[in-house]
């Protein structure tokens, strides 16, 4: 249960940013009515409005810290079970709060160029988002548009599945050895816990893969915006997955799961109680 608790405290704390590429979808309206409807202010905030707004800046930003985050969730799972003494100094919460912070600016550094990308245009009496080649070279456009993918997702999506995979066969090597029962329950909880972020970052992968691999023929001209839309929306889904492979997964989210349930069933009962109630005194002073 220590193990379990420390886990909350670390991983756990930090991977919930990735519910916020689900939150942020307020502030992407193009996923609803589309680029063509959507008004543009006029002047200098245009071309703002266009880079954030239009372009889904926040939904993609927080997406590929989301990827960061589970990478680095990996990592701390393969610590937990291969290096567990290690463990306790590098995943301490200061340190963790160290690790988000610095892959969430990495992935800004390198959002950077696509600001570059993106510019608003008067066309007649109406103000439009346009995508320009980087540099003015389109095989730049491209090229960043790859390494972009590369870097925040590729790269974090093969060192997961390479945690993972060592982790296995560290758990399939170890269960040969002789363990004493509170060495076999401690290991019972970290594989439990390994096996709940390995199936959080596949999710993971299978919904944000898809958006990549679109944004990429994108920038080759070979698809639309509207199916990069339609990608994008499927790599928000984790954050509906979430909660619920984390209660299937978890004896003591299974719990509190259910104390969460008991609780609005019983504020349910009482709300009905207390309007029947008052339904009824209304109708006996109307009666009198």
């Amino acid at each position: 249960m220590i193990n379990l608790i420390k886990y909350s405290k670390t991983s756990i704390l930090s991977n919930e940013i990735y519910i916020f590429p689900g939150i942020f979808i307020i502030a992407s309206p193009s996923f609803v009515i589309g680029n063509e409807a959507m008004p543009i202010p006029v002047g200098p905030t245009a071309r703002a409005f266009c880079f954030l707004i239009q372009r889904n800046f926040f939904v993609w930003v927080l997406a590929k810290i989301s990827v960061f985050i589970v990478m680095c969730m990996a990592v701390e799972r393969w610590y937990a079970l291969v290096r567990p003494i290690r463990y306790k100094v590098v995943f301490t919460l200061p340190r963790v709060t160290l690790y988000v912070t610095t892959v969430s600016s990495i992935v800004l550094i390198v959002t950077i160029p696509a600001l570059f990308q993106t510019f608003a245009e008067t066309k007649g009496a109406q103000t439009v988002c346009v995508d320009k080649p980087l540099m003015g070279s389109i095989l730049a456009s491209q090229l960043f548009t790859v390494l972009y993918c590369t870097i925040t997702a590729f790269i974090p999506f093969m060192v997961i599945i390479a945690t993972f995979i060592h982790l296995q066969f560290h758990v399939m090597g170890n269960k040969s050895l002789p363990q004493t029962h509170a060495q076999k329950r401690r290991q019972q909880v970290e594989i439990m816990l390994a096996r709940m972020s390995a199936i959080v970052a596949l999710v993971l992968m299978i919904c944000i893969f898809p958006s990549q691999i679109t944004f990429i023929l994108f920038s080759f001209s070979l698809t639309n915006w509207d199916v990069v839309n339609v990608a994008s929306t499927l790599s928000m889904f984790n954050s509906v997955f979430n909660p619920w492979i984390y209660c299937f997964t978890n004896k003591v989210y299974r719990k509190e799961f259910a104390k969460l349930f008991r609780l609005a069933c019983t504020n349910q009962r009482e709300t009905s109680a207390s309007s029947a109630c008052y339904e009824r005194r209304e109708t006996a002073s109307i009666s009198l």
